[in-house]
């Protein structure tokens, strides 16, 4: 797990990528924010700020991580729209994964692929209901300190 500097050391993370819905052929550019602090020996907390094309107010997600093993993980979202929703990560030498499943507002899940310079490839699929399906993809990278 230590060699996950992403979720599992606290920073800033930034990037960039497109959302594309399945009901249309056309896609919004984003940016993010990570912001990730260890809020104790147990838990990960992190805010998620989403700047979308086009929109005035960003989006912001809330996540914690508890239940903390090299190889898997405990997760919770919370957001405006959504509410809360629960589920389960896993954890590997190249991959931070989670899922959320069987909750009413949201199933989905988010995959972060390490690259060799250490910026993370992520790709993420939602189903809000059987028709609507978002797909996300996209590049994340350690802030540097000024």
């Amino acid at each position: 797990m230590e060699k996950h500097l992403f979720i599992f050391q606290p920073g800033i993370w930034i990037g960039y990528g497109i959302i594309t819905l399945n009901t249309s052929t056309s896609y919004l550019q984003y940016c993010t924010k990570w912001t990730i602090e260890r809020t104790s020996e147990a838990e990960i907390s992190a805010i998620q700020e989403i700047e979308l094309e086009g929109r005035k107010e960003n989006a912001i997600n809330h996540f914690l991580f508890s239940n903390i093993t090299p190889e898997t993980f405990f997760i919770t979202l919370s957001s405006e729209p959504i509410g809360i929703v629960s589920g389960t990560g896993v954890i590997d030498s190249s991959t931070i994964a989670w899922e959320f499943r069987g909750e009413l507002a949201l199933e989905g899940l988010e995959i972060y692929e390490r690259q060799n310079d250490g910026e993370y490839l992520m790709h993420a699929e939602f189903i809000a209901s059987e028709e609507y399906r978002t797909m996300i993809n996209g590049r994340i990278w350690k802030k540097e300190q000024i």
